[in-house]
């Protein structure tokens, strides 16, 4: 998932976010 550095930043902090907090909701019951 290589992006161009002129836009990665606003969207990869998006994602990046939306990513953990997933696992953090999801990720929950499966982490050990």
């Amino acid at each position: 998932m290589a992006s161009p550095p002129a836009v990665s930043p606003p969207m990869t902090l998006v994602v990046c976010h939306q990513y953990l907090d997933y696992r953090n909701s999801h990720g929950t019951l499966a982490q050990t």
